[in-house]
């Protein structure tokens, strides 16, 4: 019996070791895709941080150490997909934020805005991953304004629907799985028809397009595109629709 409750005494102890390490010390890491691809899924010592579009950036608590990071990655094809491993460092009490620029991680030395993304990838001649009036954004739709590490991308065309029926179709656009997404304001409409359709880009008409701005209780705004003129129009018009939605680095 004496024998037996020292095995159980042990057995207990382990157990309890064990239940110890899970709450361990945890520290923070960010991993930034940078990368031309989306990435399906990431993973950094059993912690998942789930899928990443092009451009995104994601936060997770991690038990500190130096741990193997699997990536998988989804080509802009949408067809080819592999994976990749590689060795990162968490240092405990220190939070760590790595860049994917396709294939390789990129660690930024904390502190400084000489050590940015932006700088990061100006550094390292990788401006490519980063985006410009006119490309196609995270959400699959197209970049209308860029500062700084600020964008805004907006959808293709969704048809034309009365004001009510725009708003709704903003709100409830998905592009790139995205939910931050709303029917174009006054502003947005202007940058779209300056910065998109002013040079050719974009895929507009010239024809009429909504904004979320009311006018009043029967009247919106909307953008005539032909010359870029704000005009009040009665809601129950039907005209065409853009979402937009905004990000950053």
């Amino acid at each position: 019996m004496k024998k037996f409750l020292i095995l159980l005494a042990v057995l207990m102890l382990g157990f309890t070791a064990c239940g110890d390490d899970e709450d361990g010390p945890k520290t923070t890491l960010t991993i930034a895709n940078m990368s031309s691809y989306n990435i399906i899924d990431i993973e950094y010592s059993s912690v998942n941080f789930s899928s990443m579009p092009v451009g995104s950036k994601m936060t997770r608590e991690v038990s500190p150490g130096i741990n193997y990071v699997f990536l998988s990655i989804r080509t802009t094809t949408g067809k080819v997909r592999y994976r990749t491993v590689d060795l990162i460092d968490a240092n405990e009490g220190i939070d760590k934020e790595f860049v994917i620029v396709n294939s390789s991680f990129i660690i930024p030395v904390a502190g400084g805005s000489a050590n940015s993304l932006q700088n990061i990838c100006d550094e390292l001649d990788l401006s490519d991953v980063l985006f410009e009036i006119g490309d196609t954004g995270p959400g699959d739709g197209i970049i209308f304004f860029v500062s700084g590490r600020q964008y805004m991308e907006c959808s293709p065309e969704l048809g034309n629907y009365d004001w009510r029926d725009a708003t709704r179709v903003g709100r409830n656009h998905r592009g790139g799985g995205f939910t931050d997404w709303r029917l174009a304001d006054r502003e947005s409409l202007d940058l779209m028809y300056k910065n998109l359709h002013g040079n050719g880009l974009g895929g507009f008409s010239n024809s009429n397009y909504w904004s979320l701005a009311e006018v009043n209780t029967t009247n919106a705004w909307a953008m005539g595109f032909a010359d870029g003129s704000l005009i009040s129009i009665s809601k129950t018009n039907a005209y065409s629709v853009r979402a937009v939605r905004s990000f950053n680095f």
